[in-house]
């Protein structure tokens, strides 16, 4: 039960309090606006920030100039930009009115400048500063690389040598700068462990917002082979690079990776069809041979053997050098002075050789020639091919026994006459319709 006790308490030394006493504030009350209000929040807001350390981050912009394959690979040369060209337009990229986020660009990277490009991958770098909890650094610097992202496609930045859009993209890793001339972009991507392995799930995530991969090659688990490594194939070459200047260096669940460009081994699906059925690809490609051998070297032979026929090539057959060469040096050399004297007796059928000694063959060719053969050949210079003509010294004029006096042959050596003789018989031009004139050489 309950037990009640009133005990009295004597306080000393207390002024008592009069009725007529009002309670009043030393300093006057002040009324804030809201405008006042929100420039006091931000205010302190803003040195609250200043306390906050300053931490560093890069962008990656990879379409800014073109890619280099090879060492003589001139592309790069046609759209290549300055130093101060290339840092207005990564400044253009990140402008701080479009970005709610409070960040500076750095103004100083040793040797490079502002920003600073991967000439071989063509793409460029930008680093920013700003002040944020250790434990939010990671998030503001994703917002950051976000908002910039977001600024490229809403202006649909295009760049002119290949009128593909300018991608950003925040640096995880390390990037490896080198300048290496034996290794040039690639679609592959050599993914070094130094840790355990990843799986596929794990790299996927890390490696698939670069661009479309064609193939994930994981190591093989029986192998001993260090260090171990993964093979990622994109559809695109910008996406591996993209991936490779983000991602190196970066660590995935306390495994490093090492990224580089793998070679790509290019195969001929025709070669390799060729070399797997020799029994069927050997004789098509004899028989391709002959024909491409046909085609070049018929018309070469065609053309040969016109001009032989034709004495296209033979100075003699032509008149001026005739002229010339008797007006000058037959007219030195006795001995060339005489075979042109006949060659031209030869020509115009007026060579002063003794024709009464040939009159009786003039006579015999006169009556052949009176008869009416089917075609009668009378051998000249060479006009037509496919013409055998056995040469015999002297001239002698024969019939074919077997043709029934089809055919006329005047056969003899060079400057014997033949043709002076044939050119004082034929005269008559009765003789005319039943001749085919036709050039013959040995």
């Amino acid at each position: 039960m309950y037990r009640l006790q009133r005990t009295a308490v004597a306080f000393r030394n207390i002024t008592p309090v009069r009725p007529t006493a009002i309670l009043r504030s030393r300093q006057p009350v002040r009324w804030a606006s809201a405008s006042h209000v929100a420039r006091e929040g931000e205010k302190a807001a803003g040195e609250a920030t200043h306390q906050f350390p300053v931490h560093e981050g890069l962008v990656y912009f990879d379409n800014m100039m073109p890619l280099r394959f090879s060492q003589f690979d001139v592309r790069q040369l046609l759209f290549q930009s300055t130093r101060n060209m290339l840092e207005k337009k990564a400044k253009s990229f990140a402008p701080k009115d479009a970005i709610p986020i409070e960040f500076e660009i750095a103004e100083v990277i040793p040797r490079l400048g502002i920003a600073f490009s991967r000439s071989r991958d063509g793409g460029a770098f930008l680093k920013f500063q700003y002040k944020a909890l250790p434990t939010e650094s990671k998030l503001i610097a994703n917002e950051i690389a976000s908002h910039i992202s977001k600024n490229l496609r809403d202006r649909n930045v295009i760049t002119t040598f290949n009128f593909q859009p300018v991608r950003a993209f925040l640096v995880r890793g390390e990037p490896f700068m080198e300048d290496l001339l034996a290794r040039y972009p690639s679609q592959k991507l050599r993914i070094e462990f130094q840790g355990a392995d990843l799986t596929i799930e794990q790299i996927y995530k890390e490696f698939r917002q670069f661009g479309r991969i064609f193939d994930v090659t994981q190591p093989n688990p029986a192998s001993k082979e260090l260090p171990r490594y993964a093979i990622v194939q994109y559809t695109r070459v910008r996406a591996a690079t993209s991936a490779r200047n983000c991602l190196h260096g970066i660590t995935v669940n306390g495994t490093r990776l090492n990224i580089t460009y793998e070679r790509q081994i290019r195969t001929n699906a025709i070669s390799q069809w060729i070399v797997s059925h020799p029994r069927i690809s050997f004789p098509i490609i004899g028989f391709a041979a002959a024909g491409v051998t046909y085609a070049i070297f018929d018309p070469v032979r065609k053309f040969c053997i016109t001009s032989k026929i034709t004495q296209r090539f033979n100075p003699e057959e032509y008149a001026v050098y005739r002229w010339l060469r008797k007006e000058t040096w037959a007219r030195i050399v006795p001995s060339t002075a005489r075979q042109a004297q006949l060659e031209e007796g030869e020509k115009d059928g007026t060579a002063a050789g003794g024709w009464s000694e040939r009159e009786q063959d003039e006579r015999m060719l006169r009556t052949w020639l009176k008869e009416q053969p089917e075609i009668r050949i009378l051998a000249l210079r060479l006009r037509f091919p496919k013409t055998i003509l056995i040469i015999r010294d002297p001239y002698s004029i024969s019939v074919n026994p077997r043709s029934l006096e089809t055919f006329i042959l005047v056969t003899g050596p060079k400057g014997s006459g033949k043709s002076a003789l044939v050119q004082s018989v034929i005269k008559d031009k009765r003789y005319e319709p039943h001749e085919v004139w036709l050039g013959l050489k040995p």
